[in-house]
């Protein structure tokens, strides 16, 4: 038995066995897809969002305050997640869609750049709370089409929404979402993995246990350290019991220092040692050049510009937070050391000399 349903001026046919009514759109996750044959938007089914495994961090605690709070407003509520690829966004998306449909609320996935007042009228014709997610907002979304979008963010529609914007810069998602709670209500920054999340990972998955305090505190002064990162060194580490030293020598892994903090390069070489500056910001000591005329220090004539990378990285040290990379000048060894600020101090000179 077939049935029949006329939208306008169009008749379409179904068979019955692919036809079901719903009160209510069902606690699945959809794509919102546009139709030009028809003109309009329709809803296709996805596989649902399902987090497998140990969550790590505190993952859990801000998908928990997220529902929660969007359960209490009254109005629709923007959450804006951001920041270092691989830090936990989509983690916390994942989290967020699984549990709102153990609340019997669907998902609804945005990947293509729909707006305007169609678009705006379709999400609010779907009754009821649903989740809303624009993955990687900035990427699909240009400029003219963000703000295409404000209208539907400002919550002024009847039906509730928990709209979730991922991104990976904040400077690249329109101003006029930046200090809008009343658009988007929750920011989320993401860095990089928290200490806690790294403890905890490695607790569980390195076998030197011995290793743990030296990862966290590299991960400390590190910027954009990922999940991906932290998984390869785990896995290296593992399998040849190396150090973190060590496999940070081969892996593809170059990570930036983080540009709040400060450090002072002190250099050894054939007896001498000189701090040769202080309070410096936004270096990379993976990748340390200076200009400093070092004629005198290094017993030549020329000036020279002095260059050191990760592969002379030879000591790593988790108390004081230094990093010690060596390589040869004119024959004999040239160390450098850098230290990160600590409470305002860079440590002592004999703390120094003990790392070199």
């Amino acid at each position: 038995m077939s049935h029949y349903l006329q939208m306008g001026n169009t008749v379409r046919v179904f068979p019955e066995a692919d036809l079901t009514f719903h009160s209510k759109l069902p606690a699945k996750t959809y794509r919102a897809n546009f139709v030009e044959q028809t003109g309009a938007f329709v809803l296709e089914t996805v596989d649902d969002f399902e987090c497998t495994g140990k969550v790590y961090g505190d993952l859990r605690q801000k998908a928990e305050r997220i529902l929660t709070t969007f359960a209490q407003r009254e109005c629709s509520t923007g959450v804006h997640l951001t920041g270092t690829k691989g830090s936990g966004k989509t983690m916390l998306t994942r989290l967020v869609s699984e549990e709102a449909r153990k609340r019997g609320w669907p998902t609804i996935l945005v990947n293509q750049p729909y707006g305007g007042d169609e678009f705006s009228q379709f999400i609010q014709s779907i009754e009821g709370e649903a989740v809303i997610l624009f993955d990687e907002f900035e990427k699909v979304y240009g400029w003219q089409e963000q703000q295409k979008l404000l209208t539907l963010l400002d919550g002024t529609y009847p039906t509730k929404k928990l709209f979730l914007l991922t991104s990976n810069e904040r400077d690249m998602v329109d101003r006029h979402l930046h200090n809008r709670p009343g658009r988007v209500f929750y920011l989320f920054e993401f860095e990089g993995l928290s200490p806690e999340f790294v403890r905890e990972y490695a607790e569980d998955n390195l076998h030197n246990k011995a290793e743990i305090a030296t990862l966290v505190r590299y991960v400390e002064v590190f910027n954009f350290f990922n999940f991906d990162m932290l998984k390869a060194v785990v896995e290296e580490m593992n399998r040849y019991g190396e150090t973190l030293v060590g496999v940070l020598q081969v892996l593809n892994i170059r990570p930036e220092l983080k540009p709040q903090d400060s450090y002072s390069f002190t250099m050894e070489y054939g007896g001498k040692e000189e701090t040769l500056a202080k309070g410096r910001r936004g270096f990379d000591p993976l990748k340390f050049e200076d200009d400093l005329d070092l004629r005198d220090f290094l017993d030549d004539n020329r000036a020279h510009s002095v260059q050191f990378d990760a592969d002379m990285l030879r000591g790593f040290d988790p108390v004081i937070g230094s990093y010690r990379f060596v390589r040869e000048w004119n024959g004999k060894p040239l160390q450098l050391l850098v230290v990160r600020e600590t409470n305002g101090d860079f440590g002592t000179q004999e703390l120094l000399r003990r790392a070199l």
